[in-house]
């Protein structure tokens, strides 16, 4: 072989060993974001468990017990189940896509409401759109001026 080969045999490794590195870099920040996307749904889970308020030692303190008994089939299941009937229960389930209209401006009290619950206001129209339980949002707004359609 020729030093000429051996040189251009040398870039193609270089070249090789620099694109193998930028993948493993990709892969790397994909592991990162998916960590971060499952931080994120185990802090939801807890924003619907109403657990949400605990402080750190509390959680942490509930998180070990998890920990300790999630090797027990019997217990994972009873967990599933729970899950299961919550959903069905509450207003996590399936829902409804609303429009929920006022005559005049909401209190900032309801915007806020709104808002955590991912309704978006149009300022225009004085509305609010999203999706959600008619029923428990007509509880919620009980007192107030407000109109509540399907959205199709």
């Amino acid at each position: 072989m020729s030093m000429s080969a051996i040189k251009d045999e040398k870039q193609k490794i270089e070249m090789k060993k620099k694109k193998l590195l930028l993948k493993e870099k990709l892969l790397k920040e994909k592991e990162k974001q998916a960590q971060a996307r499952r931080l994120t749904e185990i802090g939801k889970l807890a924003r619907k468990a109403q657990i949400d308020h605990l402080d750190e030692e509390s959680l942490l303190g509930a998180f070990l017990d998890i920990a300790e008994r999630h090797q027990e089939q019997k217990d994972l299941e009873n967990w599933k189940q729970k899950a299961k009937a919550f959903l069905e229960n509450t207003t996590e389930g399936a829902q409804d896509a609303l429009i929920i209209s006022f005559s005049s401006n909401p209190t900032p009290e309801i915007k806020s409401l709104f808002r955590e619950l991912n309704f978006k206001w149009n300022s225009f129209r004085k509305e609010f759109y999203g999706y959600g339980h008619r029923r428990s949002i007509e509880e919620t707004l009980s007192g107030s001026d407000f109109q509540i359609e399907l959205a199709e």
